[in-house]
């Protein structure tokens, strides 16, 4: 019975002392209502691994070591009218047409909530249209402010939206390993 665990007790273990976590937005072909609400958004150096983004280790980074290509994606928080919630959207800084960036950009103001729909065309290319009717309702104030003072105070870091791996959690990996021995990297 040793590892029998009450949930509720762990649920309430987990989230205490932990900055609060935010979910990476994932947009599809169907069009997804967001709230623009600020023009910020945080640069985040990342590797794909394991078939997911992580974040870079910087100097020293192991899979720069090993010839790992980096993309910088710039995380953006937005809110989701659907949801009631603030999610965190990645954008790459590409600017050729069809492309997020300069199309949100056009809906993009310091002080301004702005409706709009976007929508994933294919890989590379997304629809972005503004919204009409946008209902500032106070849980969204709310929840929009909530974020802005988290931020603001330090505890939360747009970052974390992508794992963060050290080095020597990276060379675990089976294929990490091997490259290691190929290249003739070790660890210190």
């Amino acid at each position: 019975m040793e590892n029998v665990v009450n949930l509720m007790e762990l649920a309430t273990k987990a989230s205490v002392g932990q900055a609060n976590v935010y979910e990476i937005m994932r947009l599809s072909q169907s069009q997804t209502p967001m709230v623009l609400f600020t023009p910020n958004a945080l640069k985040v150096g990342l590797h794909f691994h394991e078939n997911q983004y992580c974040q870079c280790n910087g100097k020293g980074c192991l899979l720069c070591q090993l010839g790992r290509k980096r993309t910088d994606k710039y995380v953006m928080p937005i809110y989701l009218p659907e949801t009631m919630n603030v999610a965190l959207l990645p954008i790459t800084d590409h600017k050729v047409p069809g492309s997020l960036l300069p199309q949100l950009t056009r809906y993009l103001s310091p002080d301004t909530l702005t409706l709009v729909f976007v929508s994933r065309v294919d890989n590379a290319h997304f629809h972005v249209e503004s919204g009409l009717n946008l209902e500032e309702t106070p849980q969204m104030l709310s929840t929009i402010q909530h974020f802005n003072s988290q931020v603001s105070a330090g505890n939360v870091d747009l970052a974390n939206v992508f794992p963060q791996f050290t080095n020597e959690e990276l060379a675990k990996s089976q294929e990490i390993a091997l490259l290691m021995r190929l290249k003739g990297i070790s660890l210190p």
